[in-house]
């Protein structure tokens, strides 16, 4: 049984759908307004005819509408039964089938309620699995890029390589930033990725000897000669930015090569300097000496 607040919107609902939506229904309201209307306008007409004295005549006029309404009353009867009987065969047909639209309502609510599903299940994984890797992501670029800045680009030193991920309460931190160990180089590997080059002034030199003399770019450990540490802060990576083309990269390159090259011309200016400033030594002490076994003949 429905409740006195169902039955309300059942009438309700019913009451429009029959004026809206049903013709036949509709057509047979309209009918019993006019012969409310025509009926109000019969006793005014029969009331005024009294209050005057004139015997009680319906007009013709008023009479011509009756018999009009009379018919339409008569086919709206006929149409009105037609429409009841249809309306018990549907549903009499709807106890034994059930609606197109029902069906249509009930499988776009599973499809509803299964998208909602994929949707839940999508925004959990964005929440718990790739936003924290975004974050950490965004985490490790920040942290790029402010090494490649030359102001506030970290100065490392060895031991602080040594150090790295030692310390179980600075891994996750440490998981966030610059992997620094990657900048530690074997130095057998760097002389065969030196002896690839082309470059003629490059392919004969001695570049263990360069890795010991040279402090501007590398950076050795303590009691370990077999790895270098490269200086970041002291890269070309400083002109990247995530617009860097190949060609950009490959012009770097050839960039670093010229600052190799002439590092090394700087270290052989400076080692044939001294060489020529210590000749003269030798040479001014040969003299001396002259001088002191001239003198002691001498005398």
């Amino acid at each position: 049984m429905a409740t006195p607040k169902q039955q309300r919107l059942i009438d309700d609902t019913v009451r429009n759908h029959v004026k809206y939506y049903d013709v036949v229904f509709s057509s047979y309201l309209k009918i019993r307004q006019e012969i409310l209307l025509l009926n109000t306008t019969i006793l005014k007409e029969l009331k005024q005819q009294e209050e005057e004295d004139f015997p009680s005549v319906v007009f013709q006029e008023t009479a011509f509408k009756l018999h009009q309404l009379l018919l339409d009353l008569q086919k709206s009867e006929l149409l009105y039964k037609a429409h009841i009987e249809e309306l018990v065969n549907v549903l009499q047909i709807q106890k034994v089938l059930k609606p197109d639209i029902l069906t249509s309502v009930n499988s776009q609510l599973e499809s509803i309620i299964k998208q909602n599903e994929e949707l839940e299940k999508r925004i959990k994984d964005i929440k718990n699995v790739e936003q924290p890797i975004l974050e950490k992501i965004t985490t490790l670029v920040n942290s790029c890029n402010t090494n490649l800045a030359v102001p506030t680009a970290r100065l490392l030193h060895p031991d602080v390589i040594s150090g790295l991920g030692k310390d179980e309460d600075k891994k996750e931190k440490e998981s966030t930033q610059i992997d620094y160990r990657l900048l530690v180089f074997d130095t057998r590997d760097l002389q065969k990725r030196f002896l690839d080059l082309t470059a003629d002034k490059l392919k004969n030199t001695d570049i263990d000897e360069y890795l010991k003399i040279n402090s501007k770019i590398f950076d050795r450990f303590k009691n370990d000669d077999s790895r270098v540490i490269y200086k970041l802060p002291r890269s070309s990576l400083h002109e990247l930015d995530s617009t860097t083309t190949l060609d950009k990269y490959d012009g770097l390159i050839s960039k670093t090569i010229e600052q190799i090259q002439t590092l090394q011309k700087e270290g052989e200016s400076i080692k044939s300097s001294w060489n020529k400033n210590a000749s003269k030594i030798t040479k001014m002490d040969a003299i001396l000496k002259e001088d002191e076994n001239d003198v002691e003949m001498s005398q």
